[in-house]
């Protein structure tokens, strides 16, 4: 993570380091460590974060999303709407990255993501924090029927 990120963590996935080791090593989190109970013990990767099941790989998240969702443009975006982020234009192969909207004012400038950064923890951020290795070009889902 590079200093400067506005992000911040939630609850971090290292069984190995505390909060504040997690800290210490990364300043740009310092005074934003949010604890949430609701967060404790998810283990797993992005996509299991954003649609909640420990259970599924990646490649079975993708087909569900594709399933059980529609792609939608960010105007029409909501709390809870899951993001897949590609390093490609037009989404070509599997997505790089989920998330979940945490909220948003239905432009990308002003939407605000929680994801899961690998053993790194849950992270909320703008669209314009994320890692570069997660891609800069995004799809917006929502539920199918809502």
């Amino acid at each position: 993570m590079v200093k400067g990120y506005k992000v911040k963590l939630l609850i971090h996935d290292n069984d190995e380091k505390t909060d504040e080791e997690i800290l210490q090593n990364n300043p740009c989190l310092e005074n934003n460590l949010l604890v949430n109970n609701e967060y404790k013990r998810l283990k797993g990767y992005c996509h299991n974060y954003a649609l909640k099941d420990n259970s599924i790989n990646i490649h079975e998240a993708f087909d569900y999303i594709v399933m059980n969702y529609k792609q939608i443009p960010i105007y029409k975006a909501k709390k809870g709407d899951i993001m897949m982020f590609y390093d490609n234009y037009k989404g070509q192969g599997l997505p790089k990255h989920f998330a979940t909207i945490y909220k948003t004012n239905n432009i990308l400038k002003g939407t605000t993501i929680r994801s899961k950064w690998g053993r790194l923890g849950i992270y909320e951020t703008d669209l314009y924090h994320l890692p570069e290795e997660y891609g800069c070009y995004m799809e917006v889902w929502t539920k199918k029927g809502v």
